[in-house]
């Protein structure tokens, strides 16, 4: 169940920095997929990062389903940085 809930979060993703970007991506060597990804992970990184900034303020409201949901959100973007960065 967790892995489903990893690629409902990485897909959208994945898929929204892809499309934007796709006419316009020069990935054509290792080098360049490693600067891509080290890129990639460091987005999930700040994504964790404004998610657990909200839950400290649902924390403070007391508003524990909302916290616990984030908390959801943050594992599903840690699975996916655990599969895919270094």
């Amino acid at each position: 169940m967790k892995t489903l809930h990893a690629i409902g979060v990485a897909l959208p993703l994945l898929l929204a920095s892809l499309s934007s970007n796709y006419a316009y991506a020069e990935i054509k060597t290792r080098q360049d997929a490693d600067a891509f990804l080290n890129k990639y992970c460091i987005e999930l990184v700040k994504a964790i990062e404004v998610q657990y900034e909200k839950q400290k303020v649902l924390a403070a409201k007391e508003r524990w389903e909302a916290l616990l949901a984030k908390g959801r959100f943050i594992s599903g973007i840690a699975t996916v940085y655990r599969n895919l960065c270094k």
